[in-house]
């Protein structure tokens, strides 16, 4: 089934949020258009800003680059790495300006071939607000921590993009 009443303004809309239960410890991150289009997976080791950058890259993975995409976040930190950070940096050969490294460097290159050449805008949701797409998002990567702390997998995969994007 076509996915037409989830793309507003000709743009389609997602939530995206990461979560890490102790520093390094359990992760997990989500993206979320419906609930028959989402998916979501944990980390045994990482940390909410990792998390909150995989679940925009595995949203950018999973979706046609030819579809302009809008995404709700309630990590600035996320926000500013794929909208500001990433250009300088690059620009540097992944050096930032302080000429420390670039905190999840790896994750930011795969995120930077994503995202350029592509029309994808960004907007800050506050978190735990009652946005009904970030709350979902945000139970989605909980449970996907939860799942690895407990050594029950990573977490609840959902079925991704299933419909076709017009």
């Amino acid at each position: 089934m076509p996915i037409h009443r989830y793309v507003t303004d000709l743009r389609l809309i997602a939530a995206t949020d990461g979560s890490a239960l102790e520093s390094r410890g359990a992760a997990g991150w989500a993206w979320f258009i419906d609930s028959d289009n989402w998916d979501a997976g944990g980390l045994r080791h990482g940390t909410a800003q990792q998390a909150e950058l995989l679940a925009i890259l595995f949203l950018l993975q999973a979706t046609p680059p030819h579809v302009p995409l809008h995404i709700l976040s309630d990590s600035t930190y996320a926000i500013s790495a794929c909208t500001r950070w990433r250009f300088n940096w690059r620009k540097r050969d992944w050096v930032p300006t302080s000429n420390k490294k670039v905190v999840n460097l790896n994750v930011m290159k795969d995120l930077d071939e994503e995202l350029t050449g592509r029309l994808v805008t960004f907007e800050w949701i506050k978190g735990h607000s009652g946005h009904p797409m970030n709350s979902q998002a945000d139970m989605m990567c909980g449970h996907a921590s939860l799942a690895v702390q407990r050594g029950r997998g990573f977490g609840p995969h959902g079925p991704g993009l299933t419909g076709e994007v017009a």
